[in-house]
């Protein structure tokens, strides 16, 4: 007996509708970063390379495998210390300041 295809229907993607990708979560995302004033107060006068542990000529790739590295270690769903949360935002400003200038 051969097998019978089953037929899926597929629904044309509608980038206005909400939803999991839709283009309104994606903007969102891209505009939550740090201003430069909350990036100054966040690192309180540390130089952005001395957070994240890099030299000062480290390459963009350098800087983002240093991000990914400190963020897997102090993000607070992992690590469940007061301090994490500071911490992880030092990271995420140094991050910003460094990697979108």
């Amino acid at each position: 007996m051969a097998k019978q295809r089953k037929e899926f229907i597929y629904e044309q993607y509608d980038v206005q509708k909400e939803g999991f990708g839709c283009a309104s979560q994606w903007q969102k995302a891209f505009s939550d970063r740090f201003s430069e004033n909350e990036i100054e107060l966040i690192l309180n006068g540390q130089s952005p390379h001395f957070v994240l542990e890099i030299s000062i000529s480290a390459s963009k790739d350098e800087i983002k495998s240093a991000y990914r590295k400190l963020a897997l270690l102090y993000h607070p769903d992992k690590n469940k210390n007061e301090d994490t949360t500071k911490q992880f935002q030092k990271i995420k400003a140094a991050y910003e300041q460094l990697y979108f200038k």
